[in-house]
């Protein structure tokens, strides 16, 4: 293996995951796994079906773990059915440098159909963590939680993160950085055309080294989806396939009034701010403080360099999609609080960025459902 040296410390850019890659340090299936600041772990050839979630142990393997669970070996053509529990290897192998450490998460699409998904790794106990200087097999847990799903292997549900140091902002350079180039921003007008950027001394809830986001009721005619019970099964690999009404139901605008979120429904909701990840940060959604409300507001949560920033840093932001379940019945308001971004630095500005992938969400406004269900007119 060769040695590899990293220009700068921080969250890699794929310039640095390219390094690691050609150094032998990674191996991807496909030189289209790289993103501008992530890896898309792919799924192997085996499935297993266990009957609950669990924390591997930190002297064991995963598949010793699964021994000792009596895991039952499926086969891929079986849908992976609500509220079960599925274990997938990861042939996308990562024998790290001592200075490299990785978290992962669920991918968009991952999120937009409620499949609840944790990286497992050999003698790891954490979820989504992989420490420095790791060399071994990961793993793809994976629990459907509304619809039951197809998948198969040589597929991605989630994605890695590598890191080289602590790389979160403090407060005074947030601050500068929503003066310029700005980071969060919020529509003056209907159309979207014109937005105003928002500046820190403005926000009303401030936490230190993260941005609070709030919920969006009233932007646009439909401000929201809830999923609807079914036995329709979704086949991860069918794009802009399914009619969104046999899944979903519209949720409308209802100027002042409060929207009545139930208890363990699954509902796509939007943020009220336009978010912008410049070239040289990347950005990830978390939860907010549970005095503010007892639910989950995302399941994917990295955004990658570059989203709402425009090839060249033209555009002033898009809206996040929120993936809300709540814990009890609740109601929100139009701009009630909802979630937090938090940013990171890059090692190196990528060599292409988010807006300029062709992915499926670089023109989504307002809640947006995942890429299996045909365009909404």
């Amino acid at each position: 293996m060769n040695n590899v040296q990293l220009n700068k410390k921080g969250a890699l850019s794929s310039n640095e995951l390219q390094k690691l890659i050609d150094a032998g340090f990674i191996s991807v299936p496909l030189i289209s796994d790289v993103k501008p600041s992530s890896i898309d772990l792919v799924l192997g050839d085996d499935i297993y079906e266990v009957d609950g979630v669990f924390q591997n142990n930190s002297s064991k393997t995963v598949l010793e773990t699964l021994k000792c669970m009596n895991a039952k070996k499926i086969s891929f053509e079986q849908p992976l059915l609500c509220n079960h529990t599925y274990v997938v290897p990861v042939i996308t192998q990562m024998n790290l440098p001592s200075f490299v450490y990785g978290y992962a998460n669920p991918k968009s699409s991952t999120g937009r159909l409620d499949m609840h998904v944790r990286l497992l790794a050999d003698r790891v106990s954490w979820y989504d963590k992989i420490p420095q200087g790791f060399s071994a097999t990961s793993w793809v847990m994976i629990t459907p939680k509304t619809f039951s799903c197809v998948i198969r292997p040589g597929m991605s549900l989630n994605q890695i993160r590598l890191f080289s140091k602590d790389t979160r902002i403090n407060t005074e350079r947030l601050e500068i950085l929503m003066q310029k180039p700005g980071l969060l921003f919020e529509e003056t007008i209907k159309d979207g055309v014109l937005k105003k950027k928002i500046q820190y001394k403005d926000m009303d809830l401030k936490d230190g080294k993260s941005l609070m986001l709030h919920v969006d009721c009233e932007s646009s005619k439909i401000i929201g989806y809830k999923s609807k019970n079914t036995n329709q099964v979704i086949d991860f690999g069918k794009i802009n396939y399914y009619e969104y009404q046999d899944f979903f139901e519209v949720l409308e605008k209802k100027p002042g009034e409060p929207i009545l979120l139930e208890k363990d429904a699954f509902y796509i909701l939007s943020t009220l701010e336009h978010v912008s990840v410049p070239n040289f940060l990347a950005c990830e959604m978390s939860s907010i403080d549970d005095r503010l409300g007892d639910f989950r507001a995302h399941y994917a949560g990295f955004i990658d360099p570059g989203w709402g920033w425009g090839k060249f840093g033209e555009e002033n932001g898009r809206q996040l999609t929120l993936e809300v379940r709540p814990f009890e019945n609740m109601f929100i308001l139009h701009r009630q609080p909802i979630a937090r971004v938090k940013f990171e630095l890059l090692t190196s500005i990528p060599s292409e960025v988010y807006d300029s992938i062709g992915s499926n969400y670089t023109v989504q406004s307002g809640p947006t459902l995942s890429k299996h269900f045909k365009k909404i007119a």
